[in-house]
């Protein structure tokens, strides 16, 4: 079994490439606001569902390190 730590170390990985992503969509949609031109929505809208399932599993791995914390599992 993983340590406490391991997984949090874990955790913040991930929340921080979610970070990543989203920075990157957030500056390609304001460079598309400059320029008055679409970036492809299918991009914009995968990367914004990949962020989303890193910081979902950065969620699940953290209730479970939490719950293994509380009930020493």
């Amino acid at each position: 079994m993983k340590s406490l730590a391991v997984t949090l170390e874990e955790c913040e990985q991930l929340l921080d490439c979610s970070r990543s992503i989203m920075t990157l969509v957030e500056v390609v949609l304001l460079s598309d606001l400059d320029e008055g031109s679409r970036s492809a929505p299918q991009l914009i809208l995968n990367a914004i569902a990949g962020a989303r399932h890193l910081a979902d599993e950065a969620h699940r791995r953290a209730e479970g390190a939490l719950d293994r914390l509380v009930h020493g599992r």
